[in-house]
């Protein structure tokens, strides 16, 4: 492959150093072995010193390892530490607002102090492509690894894979895309799903909605609250409605909508009587839509939620609060990501799950 030696191109060593990095990102893993300097000053038509400068950029980045007497390698795999310690991880998350996820960062940070690392923060705005430009840049600037809160979309799933291929210690955060096995620390959202499902159940409640999001094909957390609420309907013999997963591609901010859709679902023979939300956002929602309607809480309609946040104590309804231990998950990220980081951790990704709080505040409120 001849090098552009036209004015204005980049210099020799720098077009070898980008061809060579794309190639390493794009088809090869850790602990491969690149081709000799002498072959890529042939395949190039450059001298070795060109191409031994274009490597030192590589291996400073932290990409590539020279190993004496062996050759050069792809940083990562059996070759040992291969990367220059920067004590310092990079912390993505989809927003940096609110009591979800800011105490699971705080616990993050905590955790890194405890190690005598940094964390560098990043707000991806929930946009795939901010949150894909800035990992693939903190990874090819060298630094440690990653906690990542992935936005809830699946087109970063070819840059996770990569990054695994290359060894780059890498801990999802709350969730990781559906079917990407990778190192997760989160909150157990099935058995939380199931538990809050289960003690509506035992309560009397036979139709229950669950308001979600239609995202659970990406999403691994919105998927396992959904299956740990079907699964306590079937567990107690109760047949899955499909009408009762809703509302349809809704964003729960749209209170509105849910008021049409909560009036639907308690009108005809088979009223719902309680309510199951994904999230603080679902919660709202729902209290907001029952106001609306004149329902009472939990008298008309009881409600259960995952549920982070505060709510106003003047105007604060009882219902029952499945309350992640952010902390906890964040601590624990932290470790496994250290773990990484010396090369000593687990075989395969590991998924750490934490039960979340069940704060039941319905058996204490007022019945009339």
């Amino acid at each position: 492959m001849p090098l552009v030696r036209e004015p204005g191109a980049l210099a020799p060593y720098q077009q070898i150093r980008d061809i060579l990095r794309k190639e390493i990102l794009e088809r090869m893993s850790a602990g491969d072995r690149i081709a000799p300097e002498r072959d890529l000053a042939k395949r190039f038509g450059a001298n070795r010193a060109t191409v031994s400068r274009a490597i030192s950029h590589l291996v400073n980045e932290g990409l590539l390892v020279r190993q004496v007497g062996r050759g050069t390698f792809v940083a990562g795999g059996g070759n040992g530490r291969t990367r220059t310690v920067t004590r310092t991880v990079s912390l993505i998350v989809p927003l940096m607002h609110g009591k979800f996820p800011s105490t699971m960062m705080r616990g993050a940070i905590r955790g890194l102090r405890d190690h005598n690392y940094r964390a560098v923060l990043f707000d991806s705005e929930n946009s795939a492509v901010a949150e894909s430009a800035e990992l693939d840049r903190q990874a090819q600037e060298g630094i440690d690894g990653a906690l990542l809160m992935p936005a809830q979309t699946p087109e970063n799933i070819p840059l996770f894979a990569r990054l695994q291929r290359l060894a780059f210690p890498l801990v999802f955060l709350d969730r990781r895309p559906v079917g990407f096995e990778a190192d997760l620390a989160c909150s157990d959202h099935y058995w939380g799903a199931h538990e809050a499902t289960s003690r509506l159940i035992a309560r009397g409640h036979t139709r229950i909605a669950h308001f979600t999001s239609f995202a659970e094909q990406e999403s691994s957390s919105v998927r396992d609250r959904l299956l740990g609420y079907e699964q306590a309907l079937t567990d107690h013999g109760i047949e899955v409605d499909p009408e009762l997963i809703c509302p349809p591609a809704v964003y729960p901010e749209n209170q509105s909508v849910y008021k049409h859709i909560l009036a639907y679902l308690r009108h005809g023979d088979r009223p719902i009587t309680a309510v199951f939300g994904l999230s603080d956002l679902f919660a709202l929602a729902t209290i907001a839509a029952c106001r609306d309607l004149n329902l009472s809480i939990p008298k008309d309609l009881e409600l259960a939620s995952f549920f982070d946040g505060e709510l106003d104590p003047m105007t604060s309804i009882p219902f029952l609060k499945v309350v992640q231990r952010q902390e906890d998950i964040g601590r624990l990220a932290v470790d496994l990501l250290m773990s990484r980081i010396s090369g000593n951790g687990p075989e395969g990704p590991q998924t750490i799950k934490v039960r979340p709080d069940i704060i039941d505040e319905v058996s204490s409120a007022p019945k009339s």
